[in-house]
C-alpha cells in the first residue's frame, strides 16, 4: 500500500445518539474542499475508502468516492464508542485485507480519537519525530493525516 490517509469527518448537525447526525452545510463545504486536497495527494493511483458507520462520517466519505472515484465500504471498526477502545488489531486486520485487495491508497474516515489513533499506531511511518508529537495534533473535523510511502507525513487541513 502507498499511502494510508486518517481523516475525521466533517462538521455535522443533529445527535449522534439518536442517529440523526448528518452534514451541516459548512460540513459539505468541508469534504469537498478535503476532497479536493486529497485529489492532489493521490492522484491517478485507485483509492478505497473504509468509514465509520455513523451518518457524519459516511456522507464524508461519500464525497470523497465521488470526487476521488474511489470504492467505498463501512465498518463499525473505526466507530467512535465511548464504552470501548480503539482497536489496533481490527484496524490492522482492515489494513490487511485492503492490500491483499490490491489497495494503493486506502482512506479511513473515522472520528478525532480514532484518527490520532491510528496515526499514533503507524508513527514509525511518518515523518513525526516522536509519539508526542501525534499526540499534540489536534485534528478539526474536515481534516486528515496522510502517511506516505511510511516515510512522509502530510496534515490536511483545507482552507475553508
Amino acid at each position: 500500500m502507498k499511502d494510508i490517509v486518517a481523516a475525521r469527518h466533517c462538521a455535522y448537525d443533529g445527535d449522534p445518539e439518536l442517529k440523526t447526525d448528518r452534514l451541516s452545510e459548512y460540513g459539505r463545504e468541508q469534504a469537498w474542499a478535503l476532497a479536493e486536497e486529497l485529489k492532489e495527494v493521490v492522484g491517478e493511483y485507485p483509492v478505497t475508502i473504509v468509514s465509520s458507520t455513523a451518518n457524519r462520517a459516511v456522507e464524508t466519505a461519500q464525497i470523497l468516492e465521488e470526487v476521488l472515484h474511489a470504492k467505498l465500504e463501512t465498518s463499525d471498526v473505526l466507530n467512535q464508542d465511548v464504552t470501548r477502545h480503539f482497536n489496533y488489531g481490527r484496524v490492522k486486520e482492515i489494513l490487511d485485507a485492503k492490500e491483499k485487495e490490491g489497495a494503493v491508497i486506502l482512506i479511513l474516515v473515522t472520528h478525532k480519537p480514532f484518527a490520532k489513533s491510528i496515526a499514533t499506531y503507524f508513527w514509525r511511518m511518518t515523518a513525526f519525530s516522536t509519539v508526542e508529537d501525534i499526540q499534540d495534533l489536534d485534528l478539526e473535523p474536515g481534516q486528515a493525516i496522510v502517511m506516505a510511502n511510511g516515510q512522509q507525513t502530510k496534515i490536511l487541513r483545507p482552507p475553508i
